[in-house]
């Protein structure tokens, strides 16, 4: 048995009381503090149709976007024993909600309804895995579950492209005696009994499976593969451990490989082992600990609280225990693809981060860790109080508690789902009397509406923009665009022509397989002159996360191939994304190549365009030369790839052979541009861009497909022959990234010319923390 060094700690917060706000009537439970404004949601007792009643004991969350990123969709649990201990699906209109937080914000209450729906979250559930034993139930047939208590919802290729998950799912346990792991899959909403349904790893060396136990939650954890994935679970009562679960990919029960025939399988949840994290040494608040299989061995706490993954650096998680505080804990993993874990040179740190003594912060429970490095805590107390803090502890701020006297439950950040920086919208709930879901809306989030409200309400002047890219259907040939659909390729590898989904043009597009190793396509062009060409395919990608595939031009592989981001929710939503590319006159050969499974973006067609007139901006003093070794990376915008824009060299003054134009009727434009961290670090983006109008014109600066807290705003230069520099500082853990600059909606863009990238510092391992031995 273990006990957590304590180190008394003061923080004198000024607490200051707000009205709320509420929608259906009924006063929110939440009185805020330090400016917060409070939200509700939905109260236990809601029933919106005839076939579902909203019931009490609210707990943890998970949250995504449905419909086209129309709907944004919550689901509940509810810490009830019988047939009311279920999960709840909570539809809302994203833009009536934005309306109600807009309105909330500047003080102006109005009578908005955004909640649609309310229902059970999953149709039907399988204690086997292969629905073999299908239970379909509605609410008045509702089989006995027990205590649903904290949750995490995971996209798909949470960590990057084949890392993590493979589909959207929503993972939560029953806390209670000889608890049950589940899995909710999110696109079928067939959810699965996890504990003693996954096969045992035959020659790993850890135990089987995953267990039973008291669950308060389970974090998914960056295991920097793409064929394994690691699931910390925490037990609050049971055994009192943690335990790290390995699960092997595409691999069912009996540890044969399926690929991804089955959705337990292809996300690593039917074959693995599991591992208890073991007593820990070292300081007194900074300790490390190894794996182990043995109970005596463990490490063990009183009350082991919920979990959540740092998602700045995904093998760090926030773990809170209730009688001794908030810790950090960060993983070492290495893994066998035939053993399983490699225990002798694994390891773990836990960092103590908050301590007991100060009674307001104590009894930690629910925790969030957002993406601008802060983390939330909602306390298991009389008054539910709700706090932030860095990392490190410092900067604790209280945002608000539960009024009357009751427990502050579940804490997720809504801000990535309505295009809000991060923590400037999180929702909580609680389980007072009655019980509740309320959205938190941080007195930061004022400056953003400002700002959207001054771009709604200000007159540009019109700049005319030479639009040299492609358009939905171009024609065949338009005597400068050549345009090759898909299905006309005389090569592909693992796809077919098919015609499911809406929006293509020609005659269909090509799908490729999700099972196989290898996917590709090849095309052929004739070009009439040599030099640099604009390179554009169209395609559809619903999965959240970028698709990247290779690009060989003429048997080269590039350096970049193409990102292939999220089109939208639907794969009847196409997209654009270009690159300019050095081709011969004749005939050239382009290749996209996929060579792992998983799932792949659908393609329409390909385009080249020849492009003259472009300019040698090499003898500009102000531009960075990339051979700088003080950068590193130094690229032309023009030679990223980009969607919804051109190469163009019409103003003065820019670097390399021109810039990228974007256009400003497009539904959304992007840039992008593959960044590789020799280290976990920090860096300085920096864009050289021109702007010409009076106003900024935003944009948002993506890691792998996540907004980041900072965002470029691109004020006005004066003239658009005018060129300025502008910054964002950005963590990157060791590896392959995604950097994107995005322009969402019919907005004004400004031009870009350069990107460079410089390292700001590098962080050593984190020496973490807990635990007295």
């Amino acid at each position: 048995m273990c006990t957590v060094a304590r180190i008394f700690l003061l923080c004198n917060l000024a607490i200051r009381s707000v009205p709320v706000l509420s929608l259906n009537g009924g006063r929110s439970m939440i009185e805020t503090s330090n400016g917060w404004k409070a939200i509700e949601v939905v109260t236990e007792g809601d029933q919106l149709s005839d076939s579902w009643r909203l019931r009490n004991l609210m707990d943890g969350m998970g949250a995504y976007l449905v419909d086209g990123g129309k709907t944004l969709r919550i689901l509940v649990n509810h810490e009830r024993e019988g047939t009311d201990a279920t999960i709840s699906e909570i539809n809302i209109n994203k833009a009536k909600l934005k309306e109600k937080i807009r309105s909330g914000v500047l003080n102006q209450i109005g009578d908005v309804e955004f909640v649609e729906s309310i229902s059970r979250a999953f149709s039907k559930w399988t204690r086997d895995g292969d629905w073999l034993d299908t239970e379909v139930m509605d609410w008045r047939t509702e089989s006995n579950f027990c205590r649903f208590c904290s949750s995490q919802s995971y996209e798909a290729n949470t960590f990057g492209s084949n890392r993590g998950f493979v589909d959207r799912v929503y993972i939560t346990g029953e806390e209670c005696s000889g608890g049950r792991l589940f899995v909710l899959h999110a696109a079928t909403r067939e959810m699965y009994q996890l504990s003693g349904v996954t096969g045992g790893w035959k020659n790993g060396a850890g135990r089987g499976g995953i267990p039973f136990d008291s669950f308060e939650n389970a974090a998914l954890v960056d295991t920097g593969d793409s064929t394994h994935i690691a699931l910390l679970l925490s037990a609050d009562g049971g055994s009192k451990t943690m335990k790290l679960y390995i699960g092997k990919k595409g691999f069912d029960a009996d540890g044969n490989f399926v690929g991804n025939a089955s959705f337990l399988a292809r996300n690593g949840l039917l074959y693995g082992e599991w591992h208890y994290l073991g007593t820990v040494s070292g300081s007194s608040r900074a300790q490390s600990g190894a794996f182990v299989t043995d109970k005596s061995k463990a490490l063990h706490a009183n009350k082991f609280e919920d979990i959540d993954t740092n998602p700045l650096n995904p093998k760090q998680v926030v773990l809170a225990e209730s009688y001794t505080g908030v810790f950090i804990l960060e993983f070492t993993l290495v893994i066998d693809d035939e053993k399983g874990l490699k225990r002798e040179e694994s390891k773990f740190t836990i960092q103590q981060v908050t301590d007991f003594d100060i009674r307001s912060y104590q009894y930690p429970d629910n925790v969030d860790w957002t993406r601008d490095n802060l983390i939330f805590v909602n306390r298991d107390t009389g008054d539910g109080g709700i706090f932030y803090m860095s990392p490190n502890g410092n900067g604790k701020t209280t945002v608000g508690r539960t009024v009357p006297n009751a427990e502050s439950t579940g804490i997720l950040d809504l801000s990535q789902y309505l295009s809000y920086p991060p923590s400037s919208v999180m929702i909580t709930t609680n389980q007072g009397s009655p019980s509740s879901m309320t959205v938190l809306l941080n007195p930061t989030l004022k400056d953003v509406i400002d700002m959207e409200q001054e771009e709604d309400t200000a007159t540009e002047t019109q700049i005319s923009v030479s639009s040299a890219g492609t358009i939905d259907c171009p024609a065949t040939t338009n005597g400068k665009i050549q345009v090759i659909q898909a299905e006309d390729s005389q090569y592909f590898v693992d796809a077919k022509v098919i015609t499911t989904a809406d929006g293509y043009c020609g005659d269909a597009y090509i799908g490729f397989g999700e099972v196989s190793d290898v996917s590709g396509i090849v095309f052929e062009v004739d070009t009439t002159s040599s030099g640099r060409h604009l390179l554009s395919f169209r395609y559809s990608n619903a999965s959240p996360s970028p698709l990247p595939g290779a690009l060989m031009v003429n048997g080269d592989e590039q350096d970049v191939g193409f990102a292939f981001v999220s089109t939208g929710e639907s794969w009847s939503e196409w997209g654009t994304e270009s690159k300019m590319v050095e081709l011969s006159g004749g005939r050239n050969y382009m290749e996209l190549w996929w060579t792992s499974y998983g799932t792949r973006p659908n393609l329409d067609w390909m385009s080249v365009q020849f492009l003259a007139g472009l300019g040698d901006g090499s003898t500009n003093q102000d531009c960075i030369n990339a051979s700088n070794s003080d950068y590193l990376v130094v690229v032309e915008a023009e030679d990223t790839f980009f969607s919804s824009a051109s190469v163009v060299a019409k103003e003065s003054d820019y670097c390399g052979i021109g810039y990228l134009d974007f256009a400003e009727d497009s539904a959304s434009a992007s840039l992008f541009l593959r960044i590789e961290s020799p280290s976990f670090a920090s860096y300085k983006v920096s864009v050289r861009y021109a702007n010409g109008g009076p106003l900024p014109r935003p944009g948002s600066c993506l890691i792998d497909g996540k907004k980041i807290k900072d965002s470029f705003s691109f004020r006005s230069t004066g003239s658009w022959s005018i060129w300025n520099g502008e910054s964002v500082k950005i963590q990157l853990i060791e590896g392959s990234h995604m950097l994107e600059i995005f322009w969402d909606g019919n907005s004004k863009r400004p031009n870009i010319d350069q990107i460079s990238i410089t390292l700001k510092r590098t962080f050593r391992p984190r020496q973490s923390l807990i635990v007295d031995p």
